[in-house]
């Protein structure tokens, strides 16, 4: 016969592995995703599943403290019970904060790469919270280097003689927001905007800077 020990040690493997391989799925999306690829759409099943598990972690270790708290210096059972369900629940409590921090960090290096107009590529994998982030993140950047007096995203190497760009549109891009207001980004169009707001859309070849002798 199966001790109530072993048993205890058998549910807490099954659960344990089940956990495991939820919370490994939100790591192994961003690492089959390369930093160049942008981010890939925000997991919010599989996030929610796990936080339903680290829930559910937390009632079993209530249950068991409250029914058996005092057989679990005694009891094997009781001791690996609580235990395990413990650490899960810490290691998946990690698990989350790191696919967080990790997509923060991403979004991080798109507005020192492309500024502060997000592609809709991305845009449209982002959660509600994570566009809140960036748009946080990009106000406090800009204070900063308003503050300074410097744009810490340009091209040091080549200090811009103008401040403003005459630029043609290469491809619809829809709408972004500058400090002057929203500008509509079409095909063939041009603009005269500020260097900050369009030099990562020339980079990226969406807007073309129109030079005249």
């Amino acid at each position: 016969p199966v001790s109530t020990f072993q048993r205890t040690k058998l549910l807490m493997a099954a659960r344990g592995e089940r956990v495991e391989f939820v919370a490994a799925t939100l790591l192994q999306e961003l690492e089959r995703t390369s930093k160049s690829d942008g981010l890939p759409p925000f997991n919010e099943e599989s996030f929610q599943q796990v936080i339903a598990e680290i829930d559910a972690c937390y009632r079993c270790i209530t249950k068991l403290l409250t029914e058996r708290g005092h057989e679990a210096k005694t009891d094997g059972a009781v001791a690996c019970g609580l235990t395990t369900h413990h650490e899960i629940a810490v290691r998946n409590k990690r698990v989350l904060l790191a696919y967080l921090r990790a997509r923060a960090m991403r979004l991080q290096q798109v507005r020192w790469e492309l500024g502060s107009v997000l592609p809709v590529d991305i845009r449209q994998n982002l959660a509600e919270s994570e566009l809140n982030y960036f748009v946080s993140y990009d106000k406090l950047l800009g204070r900063y280097m308003q503050q300074i007096g410097l744009d810490l995203t340009a091209d040091l190497q080549q200090p811009p003689k103008d401040l403003f760009l005459e630029v043609r549109v290469l491809e619809d891009f829809g709408t972004i927001v500058t400090p002057t207001g929203e500008v509509h980004l079409e095909k063939d169009t041009i603009h005269f905007l500020r260097r900050a707001d369009v030099e990562p859309l020339i980079r990226r070849g969406i807007l073309e800077h129109i030079t005249r002798s």
